[in-house]
């Protein structure tokens, strides 16, 4: 029983640090967008896009990113490579640009590494 009680004061101790964590704020979201663009613009666009779960704030902002960086072998990182995945690829990136603001991209990466042969295509508008 003594087990119980120490194991539950600890998680007492772990859930009020959490909420002081909480009442401190998320300092990166308080970021301009111009800012947070430029971190995004770092991460390839799969990434960029599973940034949106991480709250309200970040849900739509890969949508105005002016630089897209598309990655066949990032985006295969956790798949078999299969002619199948990589048509979940070029699914991905019809879908980025169906919910993109287009209107707003400067620049547009695309490394597509199929048989060995690469093909990179840097457009600058």
């Amino acid at each position: 029983m003594e087990v119980q009680c120490t194991q539950m004061s600890t998680r007492k101790k772990l859930r009020s640090g959490d909420q002081q964590d909480a009442s401190n704020g998320d300092k990166i979201s308080d970021l301009p967008d111009n800012l947070l663009h430029q971190i995004l613009a770092s991460l390839d666009m799969k990434c960029a896009v599973q940034t949106s779960v991480l709250s309200t704030r970040w849900r739509n902002l890969w949508t105005s990113l002016p630089t897209l960086n598309f990655d066949l072998d990032t985006f295969l990182e956790s798949t078999k490579g299969t002619a199948k995945d990589r048509d979940r690829f070029m699914k991905f990136v019809d879908q980025v640009f169906i919910h993109h603001d287009i209107s707003n991209v400067q620049k547009f990466h695309l490394f597509y590494n199929e048989k060995r042969e690469l093909l990179h295509k840097c457009v600058y508008s």
